[in-house]
């Protein structure tokens, strides 16, 4: 399998210490954690949102250097983020410009001028695709229902054509119907190649949809599970400090 993605003795002092872990193209990793593990602190600074400290970092074989967000998409990776309000959407600008919006600068014609019709067919593609439910193109964000909301969230870092894609808590405050959705939704972007982290507190949610699932305690990853040990009472074990199965 061919590896693009690779995290190399990362440690920022009171946040993560020591990290090391690789992603495969195609691949599907769960990352799971207690608050306070070091999980989400990880997660931020490999999206630029945070200084990632000392360590070697790589996407596709070049260092990652992204010191915001912005630089991230352009290096190829891509982060749906814990609090999809906060940091994922605009709540009151229109589906299209949430859709589009991390990908205004590749779209963006001379003198500033954004072509509309640019604009449309790509939030049409991905309203299409991921099966976002909307009045319109035009509708505002913060009408939606949670669910396609967050499939908002994810046409937006889709369209960006990332290499590797960190998913923190993606079936968060949405319902089981739109779950199964999300989740048909990472299973199509594996099977395009994107290497997926997906960072959750639900187990057996990463259980029925992960390659291997990374365990994270005080800052270290301590705990590996393969797809033949994953014993959601072993893993439970092991994210609240114990031994478990490595």
């Amino acid at each position: 399998m061919q590896e693009v993605f690779s995290v190399k003795n990362l440690t920022r002092r009171g946040a993560y210490e020591n990290v090391n872990l690789s992603l495969q193209k195609g691949e599907g990793v769960g990352l799971s954690g207690l608050q306070g593990s070091g999980v989400g602190e990880l997660a931020k600074s490999l999206f630029g949102m945070a200084r990632l400290g000392i360590g070697e970092v790589t996407v596709d074989g070049t260092p990652l250097t992204a010191s915001s967000p912005r630089e991230a998409f352009n290096q190829g990776l891509a982060l749906l983020p814990q609090d999809r309000h906060r940091f994922g959407l605009i709540g009151l600008r229109p589906v299209r410009e949430n859709v589009t919006y991390s990908v205004l600068d590749k779209i963006t014609a001379a003198l500033g001028i954004i072509p509309r019709s640019k604009e449309r067919k790509i939030t049409s593609e991905y309203i299409d695709k991921l099966g976002i439910v909307t009045p319109s193109q035009n509708q505002k964000t913060a009408l939606l229902s949670g669910g396609n909301q967050q499939k908002v969230v994810f046409a937006r870092l889709a369209a960006t054509q990332p290499t590797v894609l960190i998913l923190h808590e993606p079936s968060q405050g949405i319902d089981v119907r739109a779950k199964v959705d999300i989740f048909n939704i990472i299973d199509n972007l594996s099977a395009q190649g994107v290497a997926i982290l997906i960072i959750s507190a639900e187990v057996r949610e990463l259980i029925g949809i992960c390659d291997r699932i990374l365990v994270m305690y005080d800052g270290r990853l301590t705990h590996e599970f393969g797809k033949e040990k994953m014993d959601p009472h072993e893993i439970l074990i092991a994210i609240e400090g114990g031994v478990g199965n490595e």
